[in-house]
């Protein structure tokens, strides 16, 4: 597990956005929102949970990602070059896409 009390920004990192968001975890074929904040930095992707599940914490480099698309209702769906799928959420996600876009991650059509 990720512990998110001792995360700070690097050096030469900036927070670009932080939002309010749930992340979006299929258990047992259900999908279940786990609220939280997703960070988006110049270098990373964060998100990190204030109920639920904490196994949804994610932690993403920026180079790691290939690209997002979005869903029905504003979901954001980021892919990263391993295939991994982390789904995003909740009442800010245009601020959170136009965040994407601003570090210039590749949004699928």
């Amino acid at each position: 597990m990720i512990d998110f009390e001792l995360f700070k920004l690097q050096n030469d990192e900036k927070l670009i956005i932080k939002k309010q968001a749930s992340y979006v975890k299929v258990v047992l074929v259900v999908p279940q929102p786990n609220p939280g904040n997703l960070s988006i930095t110049n270098k990373r992707i964060i998100f990190e949970p204030t109920q639920g599940r904490s196994s949804s914490a994610f932690i993403c480099n920026l180079e790691d990602i290939e690209s997002f698309s979005v869903g029905l209702l504003n979901t954001i769906t980021i892919l990263t070059k391993t295939g991994e799928k982390h789904k995003i959420t909740g009442l800010f996600n245009k601020a959170l896409i136009k965040g994407l876009e601003d570090v210039n991650i590749k949004r699928e059509k």
